[in-house]
């Protein structure tokens, strides 16, 4: 769709006109209609019936061999006035519900689908970086980051509490580094702690974290809420982290398990980032 057709549509009878793909409200929004400027109003708005237009809130310019490109940005939907409310009513009932199905999820599982994504980042950071995709690697990284920093702070209330017990241990091939090994209510996760006293042994396994077989995964979005929540009356507690690893030249073995989980996290030579 060219951009004077986008900038065309809506004008007119706009009860009884056809909305474009996209809608142009960088400027202003026609009588009649209305932006509704949240995320993921697709699928709703076609439950609903309602017709909708991808709203248009700026253009991006580039050259590419020398011709110059506009791209449009897009943030939420235009819909006609009349359907707002009945837009706005679905999704404040939607919300709801999936809040009654947050408070009956089990907080560690839950934990489990967080601590999946954080893999699935550190892997996703690695191939950015290797694009030279920076700002993307960065995303990871910080995603990757948080997930770390609930998972201490859901671990520790757990295992104060009594769900979560532990006095096993365990390292990664060829590090130094210890980690205990938590178990309770068919979960099992690992956080680091520091050097145990002799006579303890550490084994060396490639994967410890598990969940029970029939336990169902969380979205991402959910886990989030529900871990969120959990920590929402809970005190900030300083978990063991393990010490910051002497910068190298080389790069981080990305196949290592978790061992950057509570570092400083120098996936990247400090001199790839200046």
């Amino acid at each position: 769709m060219s951009e004077s057709e986008v900038e065309l549509a809506g004008t007119g009878d706009v009860a009884n006109c056809t909305l474009p793909e996209r809608f142009d409200v960088a400027d202003r929004v026609p009588d009649g209609l209305v932006h509704v400027d949240l995320p993921r109003l697709g699928p709703t708005c076609k439950r609903l019936g309602i017709e909708y237009s991808k709203a248009i809130v700026g253009w991006n310019e580039f050259r590419k061999r020398g011709e110059r490109h506009r791209h449009p940005v897009t943030s939420g939907v235009v819909i006609r006035e009349a359907d707002h409310d009945r837009l706005l009513a679905a999704l404040a009932d939607k919300k709801e519900k999936e809040r009654k199905k947050a408070e009956k999820l089990p907080v560690l599982a839950a934990l489990f689908t967080l601590n999946r994504r954080a893999k699935r980042c550190r892997d996703l950071a690695q191939g950015y970086y290797q694009k030279s995709m920076h700002g993307f690697a960065g995303d990871m990284k910080q995603e990757k980051k948080r997930i770390y920093f609930l998972k201490g702070q859901v671990l520790h209330h757990h295992v104060e509490a009594g769900v979560l017990v532990g006095g096993k241990y365990h390292r990664f091939e060829e590090e130094i580094t210890w980690a205990e090994v938590l178990e309770g209510q068919g979960y099992r996760f690992h956080r680091p702690c520091p050097p145990q006293g002799e006579g303890v042994v550490a084994e060396v396994i490639e994967s410890v974290e598990a969940k029970p077989k029939t336990a169902k995964e969380p979205t991402l979005k959910m886990a989030y809420q529900v871990v969120e929540a959990f920590l929402a009356d809970k005190k900030l507690v300083s978990v063991y982290q393990w010490p910051a690893r002497i910068p190298s030249s080389r790069y981080h073995r990305w196949e290592d398990d978790e061992f950057d989980a509570f570092l400083d996290d120098d996936d990247y030579p400090d001199n790839e980032w200046a």
